[in-house]
């Protein structure tokens, strides 16, 4: 059929009008992220004092910079021709904000001016990163050399000969995840299990994460690589005699009564065996005193990265890759500003926290194992309380 001309106007006219009326289409970024590079909170801290940076980032701008030239290479990401990439030192800044703070991603999205889904991204690919790349500087298997080396340090600020470090394990409480089956703890949370090894000046020597709460904590040794890793190799120092005296003894790590005793990790007396025996009791006391360097650490650590204040809500493998690259950013900060390592000088330790409070941690002690020691253990245990024994008689 034969269309008029006014016909044909009609049909035109119809079109136009469609097209018109059609529902605009949305934005490839909307104009509230668009103006992340004026109006961004990290755009706003580049020009605050040094202060500020400091409470944000829980570092100064120096250290940041250094950080930044370490990660550089491995956090950058290309810019495409549709958008402007998040430059290498906003996703460092993102990252070490979420550490620092805790709590919703959603906030620091829209703090940044940035997607929520894109924070997450952030703080799971830094934190690998991190990882990768100070942990080879900043907590690298440690040669004999070091281990002796790390010994004497142990005899001189805490009084304890052949100790080579004081060892920690910690439930790293997580909201509920997607398989609770395998990370729920018999304590009624879901959580992994973080084994950690402290030097003497608060340094983490060993960070081993990734065991899964509901294993139990008994198999806390056997189901990480501690042992073949360290114990098993051939930089580990082998037996000397302890100073002053000519009784030899193993380099051994100092634990509390959630490991079970062995040859090369010691764990306190009973106090049931104790009561006559003053030996034991200096025993005990000596290794009381060189632990306090694991709840420093900790103390330091958790102060500063605000994260572990409460249950850390993402996957099991983020979590993981969370509590390595804060132990890596605690160890580099320390070699950044040795005035660290006086805790009695460090005001965010000294701050009061309530026993409430403390119920939230994301890191939560380990229970007690009574498992039975073998022979072999119990006398280096013993060749120890001996030591003691004899350096208060002379």
């Amino acid at each position: 059929m034969d269309l008029s001309d006014d016909d044909e106007l009609l049909l035109l006219l119809l079109s136009l009008a469609k097209k018109q009326t059609r529902t605009k289409r949305r934005e490839w970024v909307s104009e509230f992220l668009q103006a992340r590079p004026q109006m961004g909170e990290f755009q706003v801290l580049l020009e605050s004092d040094e202060d500020k940076f400091f409470r944000h980032y829980r570092m100064s701008r120096q250290s940041f910079e250094d950080l930044h030239k370490l990660l550089k290479d491995e956090i950058s990401v290309i810019t495409t021709n549709f958008r402007t990439s998040i430059t290498s030192k906003e996703r460092l800044a993102v990252c070490l904000r979420y550490l620092a703070l805790g709590g919703s991603q959603k906030h620091i999205a829209d703090s940044y001016r940035i997607g929520r889904s894109t924070v997450s991204g952030i703080v799971s690919q830094v934190c690998e990163k991190i990882w990768q790349v100070l942990q080879p500087i900043y907590m690298a298997v440690p040669s004999r050399k070091e281990w002796e080396n790390t010994s004497m340090e142990f005899q001189a600020r805490w009084g304890f000969p052949n100790c080579v470090g004081a060892i920690e394990g910690k439930h790293v409480h997580l909201r509920r995840p997607i398989d609770e089956s395998k990370v729920c703890s018999y304590k009624g949370f879901n959580s992994l299990v973080c084994l950690t090894v402290v030097d003497p000046m608060y340094r983490f020597l060993i960070v081993d994460v990734g065991s899964y709460g509901v294993n139990g904590e008994n198999d806390i040794l056997q189901e990480s690589n501690f042992i073949e890793h360290y114990c098993d190799n051939l930089e580990y120092p082998p037996p000397s005699t302890l100073p002053d005296s000519d009784i030899i003894s193993p380099y051994v790590f100092l634990g509390n009564e959630s490991f079970t005793l062995k040859t090369f990790l010691m764990r306190p007396y009973p106090k049931t065996v104790c009561l006559d025996r003053i030996d034991r009791k200096e025993f005990n006391a000596h290794l009381s005193q060189a632990r306090t360097v694991v709840d420093r650490a900790f103390g330091i650590l958790t102060s500063n990265w605000k994260v572990f204040s409460k249950p850390i809500d993402c996957k099991p493998e983020i979590a993981d890759a969370i509590v390595k690259a804060t132990c890596c950013l605690h160890n580099f900060l320390l070699e950044q500003n040795s005035r660290l390592t006086s805790v009695d000088r460090k005001r965010e330790v000294q701050t009061y926290r309530s026993e409430a409070d403390k119920k939230n941690d994301a890191l939560k002690p380990i229970g007690k194992t009574n498992i039975r020691s073998s022979r072999d253990a119990l006398e280096v245990r013993d060749r120890f309380a001996e030591y003691f024994k004899l350096q208060q008689t002379t």
